[in-house]
């Protein structure tokens, strides 16, 4: 019998990972808030130390904060109303005993309804108290960070104290899910943890640097790209996080820690270097941040506004024509805005497999069947040129899109793999019809 493959380069990759992982986060969070952003060598392990003490070391307040915000969006995720949808067959389940077919779980969609109150409840609270609860926020970037990745690095140890160091990383449990199968954690932790508190940590960081041009502009694409995880919460049981990923240190460290505090490095690049920018001003000084002027930022904008379209759509089409195929389609709410042209096809066209899953060859996903990545890629890239002037003087802003671009390209030579062991000669017909994987006609 053949071994399962392991990923990553198994059990010595994923410790790897593990550490350059934390190493990431602290080099980056002390680049930006005791470096002015510029990459740097620590001169000694008692300066190393004293800025982690500044700037990462959680306090009470942290902890709570972190935690209240967990347990905050984890009862709206359990309470508030929401779509019913089934999910795929999970094969690997016990079969319905009554229906003698694969389990398919249910997911309550509500995450539209949560991000809404959680917006007006920002809102309500800048109404009533100013910028000070996101002046806090800002501040203790660094500490919310390192209370993150203890709550991420816990809930790995205390979900997996049995099992080996691989599956610890990759996880041992697919469909994990508390008080009484009311909280799916994989659901949850990825859109309604991870992309929320982004938003959260941008929109702090934005009204620290007074919200001017650059990060006003970050915090617009940063809106979008949670925003649109929330509206398509109906497609992502359908995808390869919650269908075929475990739950393991690598879904729960991203989701509550990587995706919302790293991500969000740029938006704190922009805030402290205002700051620095601010309190240099009318002095001699040669590299004094400056913002994008609004021309730029227009210029930027579209191109981020084109990409998302064609993100937005090309995932839009793909699951929603899967569910339409298994008769588990659900309309979208008039809350779930932007709807945008072209997000469902009318008359796709499609190869039948002998697995029974069908492969779409028709909307962007039949131009370049990555295209989707492709177009995330390029928002990522947007994200940095949202810096101003300065990140073609500092390397900072430009790490997320590089270790964005390494990602995506290692996640779809996994996908190429998992669809070629799967659907055989299907999937080698299926590559004749879609010649391309990222970008259309060319590559």
């Amino acid at each position: 019998m053949t071994p399962p493959r392991l990923e990553f380069g198994g059990t010595p990759g994923v410790v790897a990972i593990v550490l350059l992982s934390h190493l990431a986060a602290f080099y980056v969070l002390l680049c930006v808030c005791a470096h002015g952003g510029a990459l740097f060598l620590p001169t000694s392990p008692n300066a190393l130390l004293a800025d982690l003490r500044a700037h990462a070391t959680p306090t009470p307040a942290t902890v709570a904060a972190y935690l209240g915000f967990l347990a905050t969006q984890a009862v709206l995720a359990m309470t508030l109303p929401g779509a019913i949808v089934l999910g795929l067959p999970i094969e690997t389940e016990p079969f319905d005993v009554v229906y003698e077919a694969p389990l398919r779980l249910e997911y309550r969609c509500n995450a539209l309804a949560g991000w809404w109150v959680t917006l007006v409840a920002l809102g309500a609270l800048v109404y009533f108290r100013g910028d000070a609860p996101l002046l806090w926020i800002a501040d203790n970037w660094g500490r919310l960070m390192t209370t993150a990745i203890v709550v991420a690095d816990i809930a790995s140890v205390v979900a997996y104290v049995s099992a080996t160091i691989y599956d610890w990383f990759t996880g041992a449990e697919l469909n994990p899910r508390v008080f009484s199968g009311r909280l799916d954690l994989k659901m949850w932790s990825e859109i309604r943890v991870s992309w929320v508190t982004l938003f959260v940590l941008t929109l702090a960081a934005a009204a620290k640097a007074g919200f001017n041009s650059s990060s006003m502009l970050l915090l617009t694409a940063h809106w979008l790209y949670a925003n649109a995880c929330q509206k398509g919460e109906e497609s992502v049981p359908f995808t390869l996080d919650i269908f075929h990923e475990k739950w393991g240190w690598m879904l729960i460290f991203w989701n509550l820690a990587g995706v919302p505090f790293l991500y969000s490095a740029n938006a704190f690049f922009i805030a402290h270097a205002s700051a620095a920018a601010d309190a240099a001003w009318g002095d001699d000084v040669t590299d004094v941040y400056e913002p994008l002027s609004i021309l730029a930022s227009l210029s930027v904008l579209f191109v981020l506004l084109v990409a998302y379209y064609v993100w937005d759509t090309a995932q839009s089409q793909r699951t929603r024509f899967r569910m339409q195929r298994q008769g588990t389609y659900v309309p979208r709410g008039a809350l779930a805005f932007p709807s945008l042209p072209w997000g469902m096809l009318t008359d796709p066209t499609f190869i039948e497999t002998r697995v029974g899953s069908p492969l779409l060859t028709s909307g962007w996903i039949g131009r370049a069947n990555k295209i989707h990545y492709t177009a995330d890629f390029i928002m990522a890239t947007c994200w940095a040129l949202s810096c101003g002037v300065t990140p073609w003087f500092r390397a900072l802003p430009w790490t997320y899109p590089t270790f964005f671009g390494f990602m995506i390209a290692h996640r779809a030579g996994r996908d190429e793999r998992r669809c070629a062991e799967k659907y055989g000669e299907d999937w080698t017909r299926y590559r004749e019809i879609v010649p391309h994987r990222f970008v259309p006609g060319w590559f």
